[in-house]
């Protein structure tokens, strides 16, 4: 951890610094004396070193982000559980929690993709499609200019309809998916038939993300 803090004026020999939120940080501080105008100086502390003794709320925090990140594994709702180890990176996780975080979501998604070869189809060759719908562009994205990819994994039931839509791999991660998944669960394609009847089959698509110019 490295932080720095600015302490108030040196006045009369005597420092004057807020309370700060670790109290319990082991740790090497260096200092400067900086000058001002005026007359005035300033003391500059950066401080290298470890955290302990952390807030009992800030270590639940910690704690409840990873549990809603396994939660969201545990539904196959892989874009929600990339949204969860973000903020636990926002709140501090160190980087062996997330990426154990990484490791079972990519296991996950591996393991639901895993089919026989000739089980899952590409959608945009071997599928017609009779209706789809556009997915919303993420406003966020849209105003920050990113494009990207989905690749999804899906169910054509014996009506056409969509089911067990999962993401398999996505670029950039926690940005398109909930969108992908959203719009691909109400396209219709003309029911896949076996020997005069209706069956499911397994498809795979990549929806991309272009912005229009």
């Amino acid at each position: 951890m490295v932080s720095s803090r600015l302490i108030s004026p040196v006045e009369t020999g005597t420092l004057r610094a807020a309370r700060s939120t670790y109290t319990g940080i082991d740790a090497t501080f260096t200092r400067d004396l900086m000058k001002l105008g005026g007359g005035n100086h300033v003391l500059l502390s950066d401080t290298v070193g470890f955290i302990r003794r952390l807030p009992h709320h800030l270590v639940a925090s910690f704690h409840a982000t990873l549990e809603e990140a396994r939660t969201a594994i545990t539904k196959q709702d892989y874009a929600a559980a990339r949204r969860w180890m973000s903020e636990a990176k926002e709140v501090g996780v160190n980087e062996s929690g997330t990426a154990a975080l990484e490791k079972d979501i990519v296991a996950a998604q591996n393991a639901r993709a895993v089919r026989p070869a000739d089980d899952v189809v590409s959608a945009a060759s071997a599928l017609l499609l009779t209706r789809s719908v556009k997915p919303n562009y993420p406003q966020a994205a849209l105003e920050r200019g990113t494009e990207g990819w989905v690749d999804l994994i899906f169910t054509v039931r014996t009506d056409g309809s969509i089911s067990d839509v999962s993401v398999t791999a996505a670029e950039p991660a926690g940005i398109f998916e909930q969108a992908a998944m959203a719009a691909v669960r109400r396209w219709r394609y003309e029911p896949v038939k076996k020997e005069g009847r209706a069956v499911e089959q397994r498809a795979r698509l990549r929806l991309r993300f272009s912005i229009e110019r």
